[in-house]
């Protein structure tokens, strides 16, 4: 089931990656292309990749990471010291009030940027940065005051990640979390409490997918 979840992806690293985004759909991204996720069927849809332009209107083109926030479902877009708010409405990043800097409106997080960020509940949302994980309290709006300045190991939080991990996300088909590093990915098992992987994204059994 979980090596399905990339067929139709050719290139074997994520970006950034997000689902249900406005539209109940999922999306990567990496560069200046992104990718939509049949979520049913398990494969990217035909036609794909497009240029983040083409649909993201003044979202910037490599970007760190996307972010549904699980507190208002509003979706977010981080590059570099940087943040862009995407209204899913007027499908545009509204460019008069955004971008901001995180340290304007993500009290806590490092100021010079994150790797990956995801909602692990309507309470509670982590970010990572090198070896570094940031539990984010929803509600508070600021880093749990609990975690060191600095944030915490994330071999300490989330057994079994490796560090510098690339994106995260909480994917609505199956309720999992998923982390992502160059050309793998790994899944949290809750039951453990620990990852699961790493699982070569687009490996031997999904080859020539692309070409469909």
């Amino acid at each position: 089931m979980f090596h399905s979840f990339f067929e139709g992806y050719c290139n074997p690293s994520v970006t950034a990656i997000e689902s249900w985004m406005g539209d109940g759909k999922s999306y990567i991204f990496k560069g200046d292309r992104f990718w939509r996720l049949n979520d049913a069927d398990a494969e990217t849809d035909r036609g794909y990749p497009k240029t983040i332009s083409s649909k993201w209107i003044n979202v910037p083109d490599d970007i760190d990471e996307v972010f549904l926030w699980g507190h208002n479902w509003k979706t977010y877009f981080f590059k570099g010291h940087l943040y862009y708010k995407f209204n899913d409405r007027l499908g545009q990043v509204d460019n008069r009030n955004y971008p901001k800097r995180i340290s304007e409106g993500w009290p806590g997080l490092p100021v010079d940027g994150i790797d990956a960020g995801f909602s692990y509940s309507n309470t509670q949302s982590y970010f990572f940065k090198g070896d570094k994980v940031y539990l984010y309290d929803n509600f508070l709006d600021q880093v749990n005051p609990h975690y060191p300045s600095d944030g915490k190991l994330i071999s300490d939080v989330w057994r079994g990640l490796p560090n510098n991990i690339d994106s995260a996300f909480r994917w609505y088909w199956d309720g999992i979390s998923y982390f992502f590093k160059d050309d793998s990915y790994y899944w949290w098992d809750d039951s453990i409490q620990s990852a699961r992987g790493p699982f070569l994204i687009g490996d031997t059994a999904w080859k020539n997918i692309c070409d469909v």
